[in-house]
C-alpha cells in the first residue's frame, strides 16, 4: 500500500530550508514518446522559515 511506502520517513533539510525525503515505494517504468522514464515518488516540503519567506514575497 502507498501508506506503507511513506511510513516512518526520515526527513533531510537542505541548506535553503527545503525538506525532502525518498520513500520505500518501488520505481515504475513509463514509456513516453519512445523514452522510458523511471519514476519513484518522494515527498518534499518546507520548513517554517521557508514558509515565512514565501509569505514575505506575496
Amino acid at each position: 500500500m502507498l501508506e506503507d511506502s511513506f511510513n516512518g520517513l526520515d526527513w533531510e533539510v537542505s541548506d535553503d530550508g527545503i525538506m525532502y525525503v525518498g520513500c520505500k515505494a518501488n520505481s515504475q517504468s513509463i514509456k513516453y514518446n519512445d523514452i522510458i522514464l523511471n519514476i519513484r515518488p518522494y515527498v518534499m516540503g518546507w520548513t517554517p522559515q521557508v514558509i515565512s519567506k514565501l509569505f514575505e514575497k506575496l
